[in-house]
């Protein structure tokens, strides 16, 4: 399955943002990272349209803490932000991230994997059956691993 989402942060991202916006890259082929800085989001959709991207992901913070996750669809004329939003309570991160390997391929497993499979890309039938790295989207938290390496553990609830 691939991806293709331009995830970013928020203006002025913390450490725990930065982490999980490399996790969340690690895990979903086809995906680009990119640090918000001071860029309005809208500069940065029209960067994600001009390179054929279909999604953007933004990790926002508040209080210096990953606050939430927000995907943006691309697909129609105008950007449309997509239900539901992911409310960060936790977030824990492996010890040394990998700084190269994205995969090349992701399986999405978990009570709530339709859901997160419409946040990340349109449906699509999934290109084969193994998985380079797997997200776990659970109704209380949201795993990425890379290969065996699991990356990032989120405590999560949806909110509409």
């Amino acid at each position: 399955m691939l991806v293709q989402v331009l995830i970013t942060t928020g203006k002025k991202p913390g450490i725990a943002c930065r982490a999980i916006a490399r996790a969340i890259f690690l895990a979903a082929p086809g995906s680009r990272l990119e640090f918000r800085g001071k860029r309005p989001l809208g500069s940065l959709i029209k960067k994600a349209r001009l390179a054929h991207f279909t999604r953007v992901c933004t990790i926002y913070q508040e209080e210096g803490k990953p606050s939430q996750l927000a995907f943006l669809s691309l697909e129609g004329q105008a950007p449309e932000w997509l239900s539901p939003k992911i409310k960060i309570a936790s977030a824990s991160f492996a010890e040394k991230m990998p700084r190269r390997g994205q995969s090349s391929s992701v399986k999405i497993t978990g009570a709530k994997a339709r859901t997160l499979q419409k946040l990340f890309c349109p449906p699509k039938p999934p290109e084969g059956t193994g998985a380079g790295s797997s997200i776990s989207a659970g109704t209380n938290s949201i795993s990425f691993s890379l290969g065996r390496q699991k990356l990032a553990t989120l405590g999560v609830f949806y909110a509409k």
